[in-house]
């Protein structure tokens, strides 16, 4: 397969995953973030609150990062295929990275943690850059066969997702028990709160459904 074809595929399932995603977590801050009379008079601001500090161009924002972690996969250029290599190629293109990325423009970066989640989103997209890296070196006519032929195990596959599921857990636990590191008005900093923490728990779920089902054919 020619690699621009290999390269939209790919983008593809990507996108459709990260809509699909988007979906379910408007529908939790509508439906499912207040219960009983209140929360059929809340809903409406909190789905107001939300559009306004996590989901704008939100989208747009993740189709440009898609894309830069394309072209760095260019750039491992005959260097191994390793977290280390990949880890120098998001030092040198860090800006370009983090341009359109929510997580690290929504934190505190005077705050004495700041450091510390600055490296767990270094790690988040080395992980990422290390996954298109594969996907792009790995025959294959469809995403699903490009995806067995490249970790070639369902318990393979299953580490490197869990280990980037791991790094995002590590940098929600931050932004969570640190009081001042997300950077958000504090009047809605609570519900924010509870919107990433049930993203994260709904990227476990899809992220477990998308084995079973590559694996299973």
């Amino acid at each position: 397969m020619e690699i621009e074809k290999k390269r939209d595929l790919i983008l593809e399932k990507f996108m459709e995953e990260f809509d699909i995603g988007m979906k379910y977590m408007k529908d939790q801050v509508r439906h499912n973030l207040y219960g009983g009379i209140t929360g059929w008079l809340l809903n409406p601001i909190a789905s107001w609150l939300y559009k306004i500090f996590i989901a704008p161009s939100i989208r747009e924002h993740a189709l440009e990062n898609f894309n830069t972690l394309f072209d760095c996969a260019l750039e491992f250029n005959g260097n191994e295929v390793c977290m280390d290599s990949a880890i120098n190629i998001v030092e040198e293109r860090f800006d370009n990275l983090t341009e359109n990325d929510p997580s690290y423009n929504r934190f505190d970066k005077k705050h004495e943690k700041a450091e510390e989640m600055i490296q767990l989103i270094k790690e988040g997209f080395a992980q990422q850059l290390l996954l298109t890296k594969k996907l792009m070196d790995s025959p294959g006519e469809s995403y699903e066969e490009i995806i067995r032929n490249a970790f070639k195990s369902r318990n393979t596959f299953m580490q490197f997702t869990e280990e980037q599921l791991q790094n995002t857990l590590r940098g929600l636990n931050l932004l969570v028990t640190e009081k001042k590191l997300l950077k958000v008005p504090g009047i809605i900093k609570k519900q924010t709160k509870r919107i990433l923490q049930k993203g994260y728990d709904y990227t476990v779920e899809r992220a477990h459904i998308q084995v079973d089902e590559i694996f299973s054919k």
